[in-house]
This record gives C-alpha cells, sequence and structure tokens, in this order.
C-alpha cells in the first residue's frame, strides 16, 4: 500500500481515541484546510482565473493539431517573379526591367596555402564582387555572404580539451568524446569534404 493510501486509510477509518485526549485536531485541520481552500479559490475568481479542473477537458481537435506543424512561406515565394528569361538565365520581375539571378557557391580549398595564395584568392573574390554590379544612387544591390575564416580547428580542439571538467579529464569518456570531435573536424575541413555525395548530385 501506497503512502498516498494509508495516509488516506488513517482519515477515513475511525480510530479509538483514549478518553483524555483533547479535542480532535485532524477534524480541525481538515476545516482550516478546507477554509484556505475556499480563500484561494475565491481570490482565482476575483482575478478572473478559471477555477481548477474546470478548463475544456476535449484536448486539441484535428485542426489544432495539423496547425502545430504549419511553417511561414519561404521569401522566395513572395518575390514577385513573372517569367524565366533563358537566354540570359535570370527571372524577370513583376515590373517588367528588374531581374533576378541565382549563383551557385563553390567552396575554394585553403587547407595548406601560403598567405600570399591566400590574400590573392581574397582580392579576386572583393574585385569580382565590386566589378560585378553596377553602382547606382537608388535601389543599390545588396550581396551578403557568410564565411568562416578557419583553416585549421587546432586551436578550437586545444579549447575544447581544457574546457573539460578536471574531475573528467583523462577519462575513457572523456578522451573518446574528444576524439571524435578531431575526427569530425578534421573531416569537415579536407578538401572535398565528408563524403562524396553520388545520390543527389
Amino acid at each position: 500500500m501506497g503512502l498516498f493510501q494509508t495516509l488516506l486509510r488513517g482519515r477515513t477509518q475511525p480510530q479509538s481515541v483514549p478518553a483524555d485526549a483533547p479535542e480532535d485536531s485532524g477534524a480541525l485541520d481538515v476545516a482550516a484546510a478546507e477554509e484556505a481552500t475556499e480563500r484561494y479559490l475565491a481570490r482565482l475568481a476575483a482575478m478572473g482565473i478559471p477555477l481548477p479542473n474546470t478548463g475544456s477537458k476535449n484536448g486539441a481537435t484535428q485542426a489544432e493539431a495539423s496547425r502545430l506543424y504549419d511553417h511561414d512561406p519561404s521569401f522566395v515565394d513572395l518575390l514577385p517573379w513573372a517569367e524565366y528569361l533563358p537566354d540570359e538565365q535570370v527571372m524577370l520581375l513583376e515590373d517588367g526591367r528588374s531581374r533576378a539571378a541565382f549563383f551557385e557557391l563553390v567552396p575554394l580549398g585553403t587547407e595548406g596555402r601560403d598567405p600570399n595564395w591566400m590574400q590573392n584568392a581574397r582580392d579576386a573574390l572583393k574585385e569580382a564582387l565590386q566589378n560585378s554590379f553596377d553602382e547606382h544612387e537608388t535601389s543599390p544591390w545588396i550581396v551578403q555572404f557568410y564565411a568562416q575564416d578557419e583553416i585549421s580547428w587546432d586551436n578550437f580542439q586545444e579549447q575544447l580539451r581544457q574546457y573539460v571538467h578536471p574531475r573528467a579529464r583523462g577519462s575513457a569518456f572523456s578522451e573518446m568524446y574528444l576524439a571524435l570531435m578531431k575526427h569530425h573536424l578534421e573531416g569537415i575541413s579536407k578538401p572535398g569534404g565528408l563524403f562524396v555525395d553520388t545520390a543527389v548530385s
């Protein structure tokens, strides 16, 4: 029998009380608890909060459950496409003048390159971006891209090793985790990436 059932049985079953015992304090405790509960419920009602266990018991409808999986439309769906121009390989927009171009970016291998080569590659990219778009006072071109300027993950691996709590340093689990992370970082930073995708590309 659980603790709750034991306590409940003690409240519901009459017990023998000595003749010289004071007035039953159990009944007073129950009355005080009921009064406190009434005061609490009155405060909830005064604040406009529904009473416990009085809300909807029906649960979510199928439509409500389906709405949990809805997602906002992609910004591409909001662009004013008109048609594709195959000769120019651009999309013509609704105004009949503006065009949208698409570019596929290919990563540039930087592993083992000397600083001069890296600087030349950076300058070539900068000049390509600066010279590809006309400069206008109105409706300027906006180009945004992100780059992780890391050719070596050794510093991060050392920071990760130092991050391990002193009690866990040298443990089999910590060493296995650090070895797996080292293998992962070496994989994502090698030319060609982690694997060759033959299923899609």
